[in-house]
């Protein structure tokens, strides 16, 4: 499943979130075994509807790429109610990919290791 936000082009951060959870519901329905994939700022989104949904069953996460809010390259004007968002602990296991030399990726380590805590 892939989620189709109403406000792709200028991000609100309610609104991917219930995207995720439309998407968690079809895919729970053709699957019980769901595992989500985001990328950028979908990670955010997941990260929120896992933490907001710690109960609904979710196999695991990947993540790739999740932006640093407090970077200096983050999209402040465009996204800015994902500006907020701070990392926790996921309550399902995760693997969080990331790149060094990318510049929305400026406190990854940090970012990292707050997602995947448990």
């Amino acid at each position: 499943m892939r989620i189709s936000p109403a406000s792709w082009s200028a991000p609100d951060r309610d609104d991917w979130v219930g995207a995720v959870q439309e998407a968690y519901d079809e895919a729970s329905r053709r699957d019980s075994r769901v595992v989500l994939v985001a990328h950028s700022l979908g990670c955010w989104a997941a990260s929120v509807w896992l933490n907001d949904n710690s109960s609904s069953p979710t196999g695991g996460a990947f993540l790739v790429a999740p932006p640093d809010p407090r970077g200096r390259a983050f999209p402040r004007r465009a996204a800015a109610t994902f500006v907020e968002v701070s990392a926790q602990p996921l309550p399902c296991p995760a693997l969080v990919v990331g790149s060094a030399d990318d510049p929305y990726w400026q406190h990854g380590r940090e970012l990292l290791d707050s997602l995947t805590q448990q």
